[in-house]
């Protein structure tokens, strides 16, 4: 051990190694918009599992109108990589998904940042409230019950009065 420590310690990046490389603005900004239709996946799933499998059945599930490129980039976290942003806004609006019964956590990508990219606490759900008076269905106690339990999503399609049997809550 003491050995490779030693090799460790004497490695060092010759003057041509350390050279910078120079990226004009115009392609960093190209990047950055093509990161923008992505998302950062990470599936909630503790046993081995089939990848092409799980990229085959998100793709079917989507029902993209266009293509879709999915490159795992860590531990059971997927790069998903949408040729139009509204195939990728389409699939944030439906979540949660799951695949074999495991949760999927999806994000935006923030690319300027570089932050979030482990945090993965946190999704959206849709819950469904049973037996509510037809008085209590109205958005306040929506959003009062939401966060209750987590923090409520504001829905500016949603009037005073909610009277669908669900709440959408994140």
């Amino acid at each position: 051990m003491d050995e490779i420590v030693g090799q460790w310690n004497r490695l060092s990046i010759t003057e041509e190694e350390g050279e910078v490389i120079g990226v004009s603005e115009s392609v960093v900004m190209k990047g950055r918009k093509e990161v923008q239709r992505g998302l950062l996946g990470k599936l909630l799933i503790h046993k081995p599992f089939n990848k092409n499998a799980f990229k085959e059945t998100m793709k079917d599930s989507w029902q993209l109108l266009h293509g879709l490129l999915i490159t795992e980039i860590g531990r059971n976290i997927f790069l998903f990589a949408f040729e139009d942003v509204a195939d990728r806004d389409a699939v944030l609006d439906r979540k949660p998904w799951n695949f074999n019964k495991c949760l999927l956590v999806l994000k935006p990508i923030d690319d300027f940042t570089n932050t979030g990219w482990n945090d993965y606490s946190q999704t959206r759900f849709w819950i469904q409230l049973h037996n509510l008076p037809l008085h209590g269905r109205t958005k306040e106690i929506g959003e009062l019950i939401g966060d209750r339990i987590g923090v409520s999503c504001k829905n500016p399609d949603f009037g005073s009065v909610v009277w669908t049997f669900y709440q959408f809550f994140g």
